[in-house]
Order: C-alpha cells, then sequence, then structure tokens
C-alpha cells in the first residue's frame, strides 16, 4: 500500500540511513564466525556468530547516529 502524504499532516522525519548497520553486522559476524574455531560448524557457533553479528550492527549504528547527531549540535 502506498503512504499518501496528505497537506495537513506534518512531514515524518526521514533519516538516510548510510548502511553502519549492515557494515557492523558483516565486521562482527566475520570477527566472530573465525575468532576461536578454524571453521564454524554446529548450530551453537551459529547461532553465536548471529548474536554477536545483530550486536556490532546495532552498535555501530546507534554510534555512527549519534555522531552525526552530535556534529550537527543536536544533543537532545
Amino acid at each position: 500500500m502506498k503512504h499518501i502524504d496528505y497537506p495537513y499532516a506534518p512531514n515524518p522525519v526521514r533519516v538516510r540511513s548510510d548502511g553502519s548497520f549492515t557494515q557492523g553486522f558483516v565486521a562482527s559476524a566475520c570477527i566472530s564466525a573465525f575468532q576461536d574455531v578454524a571453521h564454524p560448524d554446529s548450530k551453537a557457533d551459529y547461532q553465536r556468530i548471529l548474536r554477536h553479528g545483530l550486536q556490532g550492527g546495532a552498535a555501530l549504528a546507534a554510534g555512527s547516529h549519534a555522531a552525526h547527531s552530535l556534529r550537527r549540535g543536536d544533543y537532545t
């Protein structure tokens, strides 16, 4: 369903993503994948890799957005 912008409705703030979550996800997952074992092959290994990837992606995205806000002088 297409979003319709009404002239009387306030425009939603649209923040363009810079891809920092994806970059953090891939980097963290790659580091986690080969950190302790030569080749991950169990379900627990894959869950650990996914968990570390999600944590790294969220951390890099949050840090990047905070840095952009500080650069603009938006301290809230």
